[in-house]
């Protein structure tokens, strides 16, 4: 039913605890793949243990550090089941996490116009990280972020075949891109079917990408200038693009020179050079706290 993927790095002392919380699923049709993103640790040494339980099918791909997003392309790439799941390495699934989705999917499999179901997320404490979601709804991602205000982390089933068309773009030696990427690519053409209930417990971790975000400006700056430019029209209003141009313009700053990279449209570029003054002081504030406050 699912192909589970794994993303890490350096995260051996995370994985026992996704593993263990795998075992515990009733449901058995899965198979877990775990893309090593160029770990130094025993992450390898910890996989091979995994797979000699023989619980369940397991796939292991290491990969020289590229980032999670390549990471979550080839875990894509060789996934096998209908539905497809990315769990991080410092999460894990909650006991019936399976079977919810399995049952909720058997609902709305047969409709053409979804990609998913969104499921909410908790922290160990059992509390809903974020806002909750419309229970048993069909939604636009869309909708859901602007008109409906979602914020927090969810946790996204995709249909594996839609999935698959719709890889992470990347540029040459930029090691990050949002997430949410893929969603704004999948909601020109799908919608979700929204559960609020939670079947994963997230532990956000000091080398995690959630507690160093500001620095993956620096780290992908064509990646997050393409995102920008990419999601600019579907923002429904002003004041968001306006907000986002200046996002644009202060990873553009840093960018290589790209055709990509370049605003679609005459409204967006209007945009983009109108904020380009505030977007070149956030620019500057960055990366003089970047510098340890030095003056740059």
């Amino acid at each position: 039913m699912i192909s589970i993927c794994t993303p890490t790095f350096n995260r051996g002392y995370t994985l026992n605890r996704v593993y263990c919380s795998l075992v515990r699923q009733e449901h058995e049709d899965f198979e877990w793949i775990i893309v090593d993103d160029g770990s130094t640790d025993n992450t390898k040494e910890l996989v091979e243990e995994f797979k000699k339980e023989n619980k369940f099918p397991i796939k292991y791909i290491y990969q020289e550090n590229q980032g999670k997003h390549i990471a979550l392309n080839k875990g894509q790439d060789i996934a096998t089941k209908k539905l497809f799941m990315c769990l991080d390495s410092d999460d894990w699934l909650a006991p019936n996490a399976l079977e919810q989705i399995s049952a909720y999917y058997e609902r709305v499999m047969n409709n053409q116009k979804l990609c998913g179901i969104i499921f909410t997320d908790q922290n160990d404490k059992g509390e809903i990280l974020g806002t909750e979601l419309p229970h048993q709804e069909i939604k636009n991602w869309i909708d859901l972020i602007y008109r409906d205000k979602i914020k927090g982390d969810k946790c996204f089933i995709f249909k594996t075949d839609i999935i698959q068309e719709h890889p992470f773009i990347t540029f040459k030696n930029n090691k990050h891109m949002p997430p949410t990427y893929q969603h704004y690519i999948l909601s020109q053409d799908y919608d979700f079917y929204c559960i609020n209930e939670p079947i994963k417990i997230v532990e956000y971790l000091p080398d995690g990408i959630s507690f160093n975000i500001r620095s993956k400006y620096f780290n992908a700056p064509e990646n997050y200038t393409y995102y920008r430019k990419m999601i600019h029209n579907m923002i429904p209003k002003l004041h968001l693009k306006l907000k986002n141009s200046i996002h644009y313009n202060i990873t553009k700053i840093m960018s290589k020179n790209h055709p990509q990279l370049e605003a679609d449209s005459c409204s967006q570029r209007l945009q983009n050079i109108l904020m380009f003054p505030i977007g070149y002081i956030a620019f500057y504030l960055l990366k003089k706290k970047k510098n340890g406050g030095r003056s740059i």
